[in-house]
Formats: C-alpha cells, sequence, structure tokens
C-alpha cells in the first residue's frame, strides 16, 4: 500500500478509508468492520497518492496519480472513472485541491517526476497552467490561501524567489473563469523549495 485517505461520506457517513497500491488498484474499506467495499481496477501504473475534492455540499471525488503520468479522477462511490488528465510525461508523485466544488471552480494541483506542478481545471479536465521552477522531481506539495505580501502571479513582471535563494519568471495566462487566490508550496529532489502565488481570476 502505497498510500490511504479517509472519506468521512462512505457508506452512508458512516466513513471509510481510500488505499492505493503497487498492484495498480484503489480499494474501499468500510472503517467499522475492516472489509473491502468495492476495488477499482482500471487505474494502470502504481497508486502515488490519492486526494479527495473539497466537498461542502457534494460527495467528494477522488483524484488518483499514477506511476504512469497519468492522473484519474474517480466517483469512487459508484466505481466510475470520470476522465483521465493526461500531460505530465514521468510519474505524478502528489496531488493537492484548491477552491469550493459547490462553486464549481475546484482546481487540482499536480506534482511530477518530470519536475513540474501542473494545474488543471477539475470541471473539465483540462490542464491551464505549468510550473517549471525545479530541477528534478517534485516529491511534496502545500497549498494555503494566498499570502498577504506575497505578489500576484498574474503579473508577467513578478519575480518569485525560492527559499534556495534562485528566482523564478512568471508568466500571465488568463481566460477569467476562476475566483481562487492561492499559494504552492512544493519541495524537489533537488534540495529546493519554492513558493509560487496565485491569484487564479487570471487562469
Amino acid at each position: 500500500v502505497k498510500c490511504l485517505v479517509y472519506d468521512a461520506t462512505l457508506n452512508n457517513d458512516r466513513g471509510g478509508f481510500l488505499s492505493g497500491a503497487r498492484d495498480t488498484s484503489i480499494h474501499l474499506w468500510d472503517v467499522e468492520t475492516g472489509t473491502c467495499m468495492r476495488a477499482l481496477r482500471t487505474q494502470r501504473g502504481f497508486i502515488q497518492d490519492i486526494a479527495l475534492s473539497p466537498y461542502s455540499r457534494q460527495t467528494p471525488l477522488a483524484a488518483c496519480a499514477a506511476s504512469n503520468g497519468k492522473i484519474r479522477i474517480w466517483d469512487h462511490h459508484r466505481g466510475r472513472c470520470l476522465r483521465t488528465l493526461s500531460g505530465h510525461t514521468h510519474a505524478v508523485n502528489c496531488l493537492r485541491w484548491s477552491g469550493d466544488a459547490a462553486l464549481d471552480d475546484t482546481i487540482l494541483v499536480s506534482a511530477s517526476t518530470d519536475a513540474t506542478v501542473r494545474l488543471w481545471k477539475a470541471k473539465n479536465g483540462m490542464p491551464f497552467r505549468t510550473i517549471k521552477s525545479h530541477k528534478s522531481s517534485v516529491v511534496a506539495l502545500h497549498l494555503s490561501p494566498t499570502l498577504s505580501n506575497c505578489s500576484s502571479y498574474n503579473n508577467p513582471d513578478s519575480t518569485f524567489a525560492g527559499i534556495d535563494g534562485t528566482e523564478e519568471r512568471s508568466h500571465n495566462h488568463s481566460d477569467g473563469d476562476h475566483h481562487n487566490n492561492f499559494s504552492i508550496f512544493s519541495a524537489s529532489a533537488d534540495g529546493s523549495l519554492r513558493f509560487v502565488c496565485l491569484d487564479s481570476s487570471s487562469s
């Protein structure tokens, strides 16, 4: 087993776990009995990470990262794969969600062995931004509300300093359909930690 996540809405709100493994499967477990409720078996590649979408008034979806560079979005309650996200050229190591599913502005952030961080529109599975700030595999992600003293990512002249002291130049990409500001902190096997501040109203 490579990863484990708890979903409080599983099993009629009694809760349960999702586990991902190197056998390419995802299993849903009853937290009370320890029995397997369902196995999702159409994923290809070792399961690297599982992340549940934000849910305020909706059943969450499960995003699953795989070693073949693919991300699959599951309605795991019904056992259906809704879409496959393609773009990474190597293993996807970690996933994080940002936004409010009830407002339909949810963003999925992925980090990969291909040294990139990618942002996806959850409502249609389309990629809209790639961050290339590391020289090696990106192994960890953390999202937080945008820092008050942090420049907005939608400024094409903004410069962001990595914690190791190097700098990254941002580029503006705008379609004006998001209103979800947050910061991405990423860690790499190259020994660097970096952050990027995003104003995704300009994504």
